[in-house]
């Protein structure tokens, strides 16, 4: 019953170690997303859902994503309604579409060797026998909770135009209670502080970057603040699960013109 653009799926715990996804588009219910057939997607976040899932690392192929996205059939019936394929740690990468598949990670599996051949949510049994080896002993079930956000749950509560110094660091429109520009339309570019941002309790924040609805990057905390004003009044808060790569694709500067080291003091406030 509810459209959505963006999904998300805590593994161990409802509202904890989540991993999100956005789409280009919009679908009516999970139920149109997961009749949709294959659909591949490079954006697939294989180190988070590799860290949320858990398997000890060494102990599988360190390898890009073999088949990435929604509704995944890989070679030898290694299939995932959310995830991807990998072949045995034992085994050079092989990527393409086509090539061979030994396992799969993430919801709605089916594997190789593995008895009974589906499993609702984790890893199948190549996926993670051992640094080196190839054997079918390792399947692992997790608890999975599916999230689905619908499209009109996000509420703005800041806007930050192009070419403009209102909103920078020591402005005191990020810690006070005044509202700027209020009656701008969201589609506008120019600055803006809505009464959302003094109104509306979150544990997850988004900021999108030159569009209102796509280039998004998305955060999760670990507590529930009670408005935007409380998060940036809150002094420095090092998070060191701000997403760099997201951050650096969002924001657009040229790879290779920027130092590609860690990120230093990530976080709020800092």
């Amino acid at each position: 019953s509810v459209p959505f653009k963006e999904i998300r799926m805590c593994v161990g715990s409802p509202t904890s170690n989540c991993v999100t996804h956005q789409f280009s588009k919009t679908y009516d219910n999970a139920k149109a997303l997961f009749s949709s057939g294959y659909i591949r997607d490079a954006t697939v976040k294989r180190d988070e859902l590799l860290k949320a899932f858990g398997p000890t690392p060494g102990s599988y192929q360190d390898c890009p994503m073999q088949r990435p996205g929604f509704n995944i059939q890989c070679n030898d019936n290694n299939w995932a309604r959310w995830g991807f394929c990998l072949n045995c740690a034992s085994q050079g990468c092989q990527n393409a579409d086509s090539n061979d598949a030994d396992a799969s990670i993430g919801i709605g599996l089916r594997g190789q060797s593995t008895n009974p051949p589906e499993m609702g949510a984790g890893w199948t049994e190549y996926f993670a026998s051992g640094k080196g080896t190839c054997n079918h002993n390792s399947k692992t079930y997790k608890s999975v909770w599916m999230w689905v956000l619908p499209v009109s749950q996000w509420k703005l509560a800041m806007k930050v135009g192009s070419k403009t110094d209102k909103l920078g660091y020591s402005s005191p429109l990020w810690t006070n209670t005044e509202l700027l520009n209020q009656a701008s339309p969201m589609q506008e570019e120019a600055d803006a502080k809505y009464a959302e941002y003094l109104s509306v309790p979150f544990k997850e924040i988004r900021m999108c970057v030159g569009s209102p609805t796509s280039n998004c990057v998305t955060h999760q905390f670990s507590k529930t603040y009670d408005n935007a004003k409380a998060l940036f009044s809150s002094g420095y808060i090092r998070d060191a699960t701000v997403k760099r790569d997201e951050l650096l694709k969002a924001f657009g500067p040229t790879p290779g013109s920027y130092q590609d080291c860690p990120m230093q003091r990530p976080g709020f406030n800092i």
